[in-house]
C-alpha cells in the first residue's frame, strides 16, 4: 500500500483507503472513490497537482490531497476480483462481501438481508437499468442502481 503520489503515470492502481480522517474524504466518496476503485494516474506534476481518472471521471486533486489517499498495484489486491452488484448480468450469482455507504443505507440495507457472505441472484433489469430485481434468502427484492453499487459481490 502507497500514496496517490507515490504512483507512477499511466498505470492503474485500486483505491484501499485514506490515510488519516480528510475532509476531502466525502466528497471523493461522492464522486465514486470507494474501496477497490480503480484508479489511473494520468499526469502529474511533482509538488504540485494530479490528474486522475476513475468511474468514468477525471479530476484535477492537489498533492497535498493525493498524499491521504492509498492505493495498491491493481494485479497485488485481492479485491480486483469483486465487483458491484449492479455489474452482474441477468442470471448471474455472487456472493456478498463488503457493504459501503453511510449508515443509514448501510444499515437499511442489511435489514433487508444484504450482509457478507450472503448469495444473491440477479434476476432482471428494468428496460431502462432501474431497477434491478434480486433473488436472496427465498424472496425476491428491487433495489435502486444507486443502492447495488454499494454492495460489493465477488461472482460465484
Amino acid at each position: 500500500m502507497k500514496a496517490l503520489v507515490d504512483g507512477e503515470v499511466n498505470k492503474e492502481y485500486v483505491f484501499v483507503g485514506f490515510s488519516n480522517e480528510s475532509s476531502n474524504e466525502k466528497y471523493l466518496a461522492d464522486l465514486g472513490l470507494v474501496y477497490g476503485t480503480s484508479i489511473r494516474i494520468m499526469s502529474a506534476i511533482e509538488n504540485a497537482q494530479m490528474v486522475i481518472y476513475f468511474q468514468n471521471n477525471r479530476l484535477g486533486i492537489d498533492h497535498n490531497v493525493a498524499k491521504g489517499i492509498m492505493i495498491e498495484e491493481k494485479e497485488s489486491v485481492g479485491t480486483h476480483d469483486l465487483i458491484t452488484l449492479n455489474e452482474l448480468n441477468a442470471g448471474e450469482t455472487g456472493i456478498i462481501k463488503n457493504i459501503i455507504g453511510q449508515n443509514a443505507i448501510r444499515r437499511r440495507l442489511m435489514d433487508m438481508g444484504m450482509t457478507k457472505g450472503t448469495p444473491v441472484k440477479l434476476i432482471k433489469v428494468a428496460p431502462l437499468g432501474d431497477p434491478i430485481e434480486l433473488k436472496i434468502r427465498g424472496y425476491q427484492l428491487s433495489l435502486r442502481k444507486s443502492e447495488a453499487e454499494l454492495i460489493f459481490i465477488e461472482r460465484g
